[in-house]
């Protein structure tokens, strides 16, 4: 029996074991894939999904896992995305609805908005953001991420690692795309982004979600990179117990194909 990364709840079943990498997953070099074993705990009060990693993976989070999705070619996969139609592209409905969000909040009207964004990849968000006049800083803890940031997109970019960078500015707005799923604590790292949060600011996150399981133990959102799978309850419940308000939640199925939940949280 384990116990829920979340609620901490022990009321959990083991849901999906691995003995081998699913065929979809990237390869990491850091990986010894002969002891490769892992498995998720789904907890029956949050519907949250733990994953318990029986092996070591070493750090995916830096030039490792760029080296493995994106082929260390940033630039060009930059662009390839960046050109993908509309109809195809989940950064698209991203961006979409989080304009509409910040174009109804009263709090933020005759307000310059100082926006945030943590684990920037790409940069494709933080493009598309400035694309439509938002005043945004990227940080990711890739420093060729960075530097792809600030030389081809003109953007500012903090390089670390969020949970151990001292930021000294305050934010309106700080985005979490698809990051939460990778930190071992999430509560620690909500903790620390209401510390760059300006009173009355808002987090948008978005995370895999656990709807994905009706399509099998294979999918992208159950890689090996991905330590929690989230409910609507669970990311509620995260969220609550940092004293954030629940503005809007969402289940989610987006142009990829991915499951995700995704929702905007007042401080």
């Amino acid at each position: 029996m384990k116990k829920c990364k979340i609620c901490g709840s022990v009321d959990t079943i083991k849901k999906f074991q691995y003995f081998k990498k699913p065929n979809s997953e990237k390869k990491y070099s850091t990986i010894n894939y002969k002891k490769y074993n892992r498995n998720y705990y789904k907890c029956r009060k949050c519907d949250h999904f733990s994953g318990f990693l029986k092996m070591s993976v070493g750090n995916l989070y830096s030039s490792e896992y760029n080296n493995a999705i994106y082929s260390g070619m940033l630039k060009k996969n930059f662009n390839k995305v960046r050109k993908l139609p509309s109809f195809k592209s989940d950064n698209f409905y991203r961006v979409n609805r989080i304009h509409k969000f910040v174009k109804q909040n009263k709090n933020f009207k005759n307000t310059k908005l100082k926006i945030l964004d943590i684990g920037s990849g790409l940069g494709i968000f933080p493009y598309q953001m400035k694309k439509k006049n938002y005043h945004i800083t990227a940080l990711d803890p890739d420093r060729r991420s960075c530097d792809h940031i600030k030389k081809n997109l003109g953007i500012k970019a903090i390089h670390g690692d969020f949970l151990k960078t001292k930021i000294k500015t305050k934010f309106n707005l700080i985005t979490l795309n698809k990051v939460v799923e990778h930190i071992a604590h999430p509560e620690k790292m909500i903790k620390k982004v209401k510390k760059n949060l300006v009173l009355g600011g808002i987090i948008y996150i978005e995370v895999p979600d656990i709807s994905a399981q009706k399509k099998g133990k294979s999918r992208e959102e159950f890689h090996i990179d991905h330590l929690h799978i989230f409910s609507k309850k669970s990311l509620m419940h995260l969220t609550a117990k940092q004293n954030l308000k629940c503005i809007l939640i969402k289940s989610i199925k987006e142009p990829s194909g991915k499951f995700t939940v995704f929702g905007f949280f007042k401080y």
